[in-house]
């Protein structure tokens, strides 16, 4: 898989630092690149900042009290993820691989590297899609 990345992709897994005000409490948050592009997406996707997105999966995570911010975004942008190929598998599963969701190019490699042997959706994902929105995320 990483033998396929090109120079840019390779900077994707490096931590990027980023501060934000939550709650009137100043904190930095040091997650890789390609999370911070996907959680931009979903920003974008919810027509908020970055701030407030993070903001809400914070105060999210804190109600199932998940102390830990930066681990809970990356499940965030996980399940985000899958839930966008699982969506796209749902609409019309051809055989033939997802297009690229987004603008992000490392979150749509990893939505499109399913294969076409893959049109089902787990079981997780069929719950998640039929469910109202994910923890204060709405699905895609």
């Amino acid at each position: 898989m990483f033998a396929r990345c090109d120079r840019e992709q390779n900077h994707e897994h490096l931590p990027e630092k980023r501060s934000f005000r939550i709650h009137g409490h100043s904190t930095t948050l040091s997650i890789e690149r390609a999370f911070w592009l996907v959680l931009e997406m979903i920003a974008d996707d919810e027509a908020t900042t970055l701030a407030g997105l993070v903001m809400r999966i914070h105060d999210h995570c804190q109600v199932v009290n998940d102390r830990n911010l930066a681990s809970c975004l990356r499940v965030v942008c996980l399940k985000y993820v899958e839930l966008r190929a699982c969506r796209r598998r749902r609409r019309g599963a051809s055989g033939k691989r997802p297009a690229a969701p987004g603008k992000s190019a490392g979150a749509a490699r990893l939505a499109a590297d399913r294969g076409p042997e893959d049109n089902a959706c787990s079981p997780a994902c069929e719950a998640v899609v039929a469910s109202p929105s994910w923890p204060g995320v709405s699905r895609p």
